[in-house]
């Protein structure tokens, strides 16, 4: 355990180091306030100046970089220190709220839009009323079967398509009430990629789409540099995006849709035609976006990449036939059921696995094979540890193993089942 005479040595040591180079320093700062704060709300502190940070050399070359706001942020890097070395020195601290709270408010949580009991019909499908909102600074995903009126709910989002009846409105958007400046704020990306010029650099491209939002003189300069640092892109700058790969294309367009920085992006499948890599990648690059405290943003997507995109939605809408049969938190789904359901792939029969399986026979609601895999659901008792346990116990090898109990696929296998016994 440190001393308190290591700690005062470490903190002047720290003083040292942010005065020499705050943003190398920065790093090591937040693991040493982490390492001795008394009260978790310091923790806090260091780690949201990392995010705000963060935002701010985003561009290698330090483009964006802004000396006073980085003296700002330096300057509450030594009210850390301050505030840490009088917990130190045993002076009293006023209660704070959660870290959770805090945060909250500090990051916008507005409504980009709001639907309520929406509904609309097209040809012989229609969209069943549903209420949800879409927030700055969240991802939410509709998953579903294609035909389930995914496309539809997003067309009708990006203000594509006109609703029968309920309200749609864009409060964050919408002040001045005037639909065209609304629209100017929404970036709509397709599955099916506009073609890219032979002729225009990518970096010409993104100064001219910059310069049709009305993005002009060393504001384009500045907008284009640091998107195209963003998304990768400076290896290309002066090439067309002819010359770019699937995943690069993607990214190309993603760079001309935020170039001019919207408040809501819309993307139809867009993890469709590219490879395992780039959809890291780009999905990666989407949850940072929404994390940014400088310049927040709301996205929603649909996807058959279950999996994927469950690991940086906050949201999820899941549709059958045009009803949401599932619309709320990602981290909720688990509480849609009492059991438990995982997946496996192992090279053995059904009836191999379920003689593997007797000594949980009790708590197994169901055991089903379709095609390489295997669905196992269980009651409550039933942990993934036990389950995968038992089985490498049996002797089967297992090529693949995943806990889907709290993923949008149980809605997936429910729906089979509804259709087998209608």
């Amino acid at each position: 355990m440190k001393t308190e005479d290591q700690f005062t040595q470490d903190l002047a040591s720290w003083k040292t180091e942010l005065e020499t180079d705050f943003t190398a320093a920065y790093d090591g700062f937040y693991r040493f306030v982490d390492d001795y704060a008394l009260d978790p709300q310091l923790s806090f502190r260091a780690l949201f100046l990392g995010s705000q940070l963060t935002d701010f050399l985003r561009d290698a070359q330090g483009l964006l970089l802004n000396e006073k706001e980085l003296k700002e942020l330096q300057a509450e890097a030594f009210s850390i220190i301050e505030a840490l070395a009088l917990q130190h020195g045993a002076k009293k601290t006023q209660p704070n709220p959660s870290i959770q709270h805090t945060f909250n408010t500090k990051k916008s949580y507005s409504a980009v839009f709001k639907a309520e009991n929406i509904t609309t019909s097209v040809s012989n499908f229609s969209i069943k009323p549903i209420s949800f909102e879409l927030r700055l600074g969240e991802i939410t995903s509709i998953v579903g079967k294609n035909g389930n009126g995914k496309s539809t709910l997003l067309g009708i989002i990006a203000g594509n398509r006109g609703i029968t009846s309920g309200e749609a409105t864009y409060p964050e958007l919408s002040n001045n009430h005037n639909w065209k400046k609304l629209k100017e704020q929404i970036a709509y990306i397709s599955p099916v990629l506009p073609e890219v010029s032979i002729h225009l650099s990518i970096k010409k491209d993104l100064q001219f789409m910059a310069a049709m939002k009305g993005i002009r003189s060393t504001a384009n300069e500045k907008a284009v540099s640091y998107i195209i640092a963003r998304m990768g892109l400076n290896k290309y700058e002066n090439s067309p995006a002819t010359i770019l790969s699937s995943g690069y294309k993607l990214r190309f367009e993603l760079a001309r849709q935020l170039v001019w920085s919207p408040k809501l992006l819309i993307m139809d499948e867009p993890l469709a035609n590219i490879d395992i890599k780039a959809q890291k990648l780009l999905l990666n690059d989407l949850r940072n976006l929404t994390n940014s405290l400088r310049t927040p943003i709301s996205i929603v997507l649909s996807s058959q990449h279950l999996y994927e995109i469950e690991n940086i939605s906050d949201n999820l809408i899941y549709l059958e036939n045009g009803e949401a049969k599932y619309n709320g938190k990602v981290t909720d789904i688990f509480m849609t059921t009492n059991s438990f359901s995982f997946l496996l792939e192992a090279d053995c029969s059904i009836l191999t696995l379920r003689n593997a399986l007797l000594p949980l026979s009790t708590d197994i609601i169901e055991l089903k094979e379709e095609l390489s895999e295997k669905i196992i659901q269980t009651n409550n008792k039933v942990s993934a540890n036990l389950l995968l346990s038992t089985i490498i116990a049996a002797n089967i090898p297992v090529r693949h193993f995943r806990d889907i109990s709290n993923s949008s696929r149980i809605f997936f296998e429910n729906e089979k089942k509804r259709q087998y016994t209608s």
